[in-house]
This record gives C-alpha cells, sequence and structure tokens, in this order.
C-alpha cells in the first residue's frame, strides 16, 4: 500500500513537471507569435504597398505651365525703309493763272451812245387814267375816309387800306376810255346795276365797264350803263349820282 501511494505521488509529480514543461513551452510560443506578429506590422507600416507604390509609380509628373509672352506688333523700320517721296513741288510746272492782262476786257454797256431810259413826270400834273391804271393792278383808295375798296368773303366794302390781295385791282381797258376792273384775290369784276353795287363774275357788259375821269389831283370813278359815281361815306360804299364831293374823290396808285 505503500508502494501504491508512493507511486501515485511520483505519478503526480511527473505530471506536474509534464504539466509545466508544456505550459513553458505553450507560452514561449506565445510568446515568439506575438514578437513576429509585432515585427511583421511594423515591417507593413514602414514599407509602403505594393499598389502606392504602382500608382505612383505610374502617375503622370505634372508639367510647368508654361508662361506666355505678349507677343508684340513688330515696328515698322523706319530708319532701313526708304522714305516716302515728297511732291516735287520746285521742278513742277506751275498751275497757270488766268491771264487777265492780255484778255480782252469784258465790254461794258454803251451808255453814252443809247438812249436814256425816259422817267416819269412827276412834277407835272397827275397822269391820265390811261397812263397810271392800264393793264397795270393798283389800289382805290378813298381820299376822304382813307379806306380802301376791298372785297373778300366779307362781300365788296371799304376798308382800312392793308396791302392784300383783297385791296388791289386790275384795270383792263375796254375800247379807248372805259375799263373792267378786276379784283386780284377773287377775280370777280366790280358791276353796278338795278341790284345795287357788288361784284361778279366777269361777263363784259356794260354794267362792268367803269370810266376813270381824273378831277385834279384825284380821279372819279363812274359806270358807263349807269352813270353812278363810286362813293364812300359813314353811309358804306354804293354808287350814286356824280356830284363831285370829297366822298368820290379816289386815288388809284
Amino acid at each position: 500500500m505503500e508502494c501504491t501511494l508512493y507511486h501515485n505521488s511520483l505519478r503526480g509529480h511527473q505530471s506536474r513537471r509534464g504539466y509545466r514543461k508544456g505550459a513553458a513551452r505553450f507560452f514561449g510560443a506565445v510568446a515568439v507569435a506575438s514578437t513576429l506578429v509585432v515585427t511583421g506590422a511594423s515591417i507593413a507600416a514602414a514599407a509602403p504597398s505594393t499598389t502606392e507604390e504602382a500608382a505612383e509609380s505610374t502617375s503622370v509628373p505634372e508639367l510647368p505651365t508654361p508662361s506666355v509672352e505678349p507677343t508684340t506688333t513688330p515696328e515698322a523700320d523706319t530708319e532701313g525703309s526708304a522714305p516716302t517721296p515728297e511732291a516735287d513741288t520746285e521742278g513742277s510746272a506751275p498751275t497757270p493763272e488766268a491771264d487777265t492782262e492780255g484778255s480782252a476786257p469784258t465790254p461794258e454797256a454803251d451808255t453814252e451812245g443809247s438812249a436814256p431810259t425816259p422817267e416819269a413826270d412827276t412834277e407835272g400834273s397827275a397822269p391820265t387814267p390811261e397812263a397810271k391804271a392800264a393793264g397795270r393792278i393798283n389800289t382805290m383808295r378813298n381820299q376822304a375816309t382813307g379806306a380802301c375798296v376791298d372785297d373778300s368773303s366779307f362781300g365788296l366794302r371799304g376798308y382800312a387800306c392793308n396791302g392784300t390781295d383783297f385791296q388791289r385791282w386790275s384795270f383792263f381797258l375796254l375800247g379807248d376810255v372805259n375799263y373792267r376792273i378786276q379784283n386780284t384775290a377773287t377775280g370777280r369784276c366790280l358791276d353796278h346795276s338795278e341790284f345795287g353795287l357788288r361784284t361778279i363774275d366777269c361777263n363784259g357788259g356794260g354794267h362792268q365797264a367803269w370810266r376813270v375821269v381824273q378831277l385834279g389831283n384825284s380821279y372819279q370813278i363812274l359806270n358807263f350803263q349807269t352813270a353812278a359815281c363810286l362813293d364812300d361815306s359813314n353811309l358804306g360804299l354804293r354808287a350814286i349820282g356824280c356830284n363831285s364831293g370829297k366822298y368820290q374823290a379816289w386815288s388809284v396808285y
């Protein structure tokens, strides 16, 4: 029995020694493996990956951007080029001037040998009606009222003189002493009949024939058909019996 206990004790002691050796080997292997793992990680961290090396080796190096210098327009070589020739004003023939000395002078009108133009006789008596009125445009102005014979859309009347065509009359000679008196603006003729004094379309009748009689420095204007005289007063412009009064005295100009 003692032998058995001893044997078992020995076996247990050996088993514990074996366990210790196995444990020591196991932990030694673990330590070696840990060391290898740490060393591998360090090497992996220190050494770049092949993928990154390949990417770096295949990347295209950046080229510097070339600086563009401004192109300058070449200036004209004014020193070496031939100068622009100037007009030869000395050697060229001068522009001929008009020969005013040798040319014949412009003939002047011979005022000595020609007959002088007759002037109107303003010093003598007033001109006759034929010389004053025939073929001319005249104004008839009453010497008493200062009004002029006027024909317009307002009718025939004596009106303040204003120089318009309504107060301008053409005297056309009919035969020897009578005139047809026609208004320049309206084209109507001065007419006197049983319808009174008026202007109507010209018809060449006796009621539109007027005689201009000179009385001193004025004229009396009387109708050939009715023998009434042109009169202007506060009663208006009309044709009445001739009386040689101031309201029947007219200036014809």
